[in-house]
């Protein structure tokens, strides 16, 4: 259907295992894989910082203040990033995705882009994600 559509290329939902997408035509559509990273939870228009601090306007910079994290039951701690020009807010999963060793596997069956998101990462790990995928794609 996407390529009756005219796609060309296309990201499986990440939710789609390694093994589950072998399985998929990939003669139509060039299709690419989430390979590391922390994924959106939840995006909102509404500064729940901003609320939280009585404050009843856009742009009040309360986020740039301190480091947010949502604490579930479990003690998992979910990283909030907060845009300070729309005041939108972002919760990411407390998990990192790490798929990079399977590289070669997701090439073998088809795989064409691989998708890597910095979200809270330093340049050192940032340098660090980059050399090992590059290491993984040239082994």
């Amino acid at each position: 259907m996407l390529n009756k559509l005219g796609f060309t290329n296309t990201y499986l939902s990440s939710e789609l295992s390694i093994e589950d997408s072998k399985s998929l035509n990939k003669n139509l559509l060039h299709l690419g894989y989430f390979i590391y990273g922390k994924e959106d939870l939840m995006v909102s228009n509404q500064c729940f910082i901003a609320s939280s601090l009585g404050y009843d306007h856009k742009k009040c910079l309360a986020c740039l203040k301190n480091k947010y994290e949502l604490i579930d039951e479990f003690g998992n701690a979910f990283p909030v990033l907060t845009d300070v020009n729309n005041c939108d807010v972002r919760i990411l999963n407390f998990e990192t995705r790490n798929e990079i060793f399977n590289i070669k596997r997701l090439i073998n069956y088809g795989i064409k882009r691989l998708l890597v998101i910095f979200t809270i990462e330093t340049k050192e790990e940032i340098e660090k994600i980059i050399n090992l995928v590059n290491r993984e794609i040239n082994r």
